[in-house]
C-alpha cells in the first residue's frame, strides 16, 4: 500500500514537497513486514518510465531534450534520459528562474550547451501550442 501528499513549505525545511510511503504486507496474514520511505522510489520509477519512452518512442537522432519544471523529479528525470540519446542541448524551463538555474548547474558538466529559462506555468504553456510532427512529449504530474 502506498500512501502520498503534498507538502508545499517542505522545499523551505530542506526536505522535498513531495512524500510517500509504502507498507508491504504479509500476502497470507495482512500483518506489516515492511515500510519503506516510497519518495525515492516513486522518483526513480517514473524517470524509469520516462527513459523507457524515450528508449522506444523517441527518434533515434534526437538532440534536443526539453524539460518543463525543475522540481524534485526533474533531477531522476534528466539523469535517466540523458542515456537514452546522444542529446546535444539541453532546455529547462521552469516557472522560477532560480530552480531552472539550480538544475542547470547541475547538469552542465554533462552535456553542453544548457539553457534554463522562466516561463509561464507548464500548464499554461502546453494548453496553447500543439504539438508538431516528429515531437515526443512525456507527461507527468498532478495536472
Amino acid at each position: 500500500m502506498k500512501a502520498e501528499g503534498l507538502w508545499p513549505g517542505n522545499k523551505a525545511k530542506g526536505i522535498a514537497n513531495h512524500q510517500s510511503t509504502i507498507v508491504l504486507f504479509d500476502p497470507g496474514s495482512g500483518s506489516p513486514h515492511a515500510l519503506v520511505r516510497g519518495t525515492y522510489l516513486t522518483a526513480l520509477r517514473t524517470a524509469a518510465a520516462s527513459a523507457l519512452s524515450i528508449r522506444h518512442l523517441a527518434r533515434k537522432d534526437s538532440q534536443t531534450l526539453g524539460i518543463l519544471g525543475a522540481g524534485g523529479q526533474a533531477v531522476y528525470q534528466l539523469k535517466a534520459a540523458l542515456p537514452e540519446r546522444s542529446f546535444s542541448k539541453l532546455l529547462i524551463h521552469d516557472a522560477s528562474e532560480e530552480a531552472a538555474g539550480e538544475l542547470k548547474s547541475q547538469f552542465e558538466n554533462d552535456l553542453s550547451p544548457v539553457w534554463a529559462s522562466r516561463i509561464l506555468p507548464p500548464r499554461a504553456l502546453l494548453s496553447r501550442r500543439p504539438l508538431t510532427p516528429n515531437r515526443l512529449s512525456v507527461l507527468i504530474g498532478k495536472r
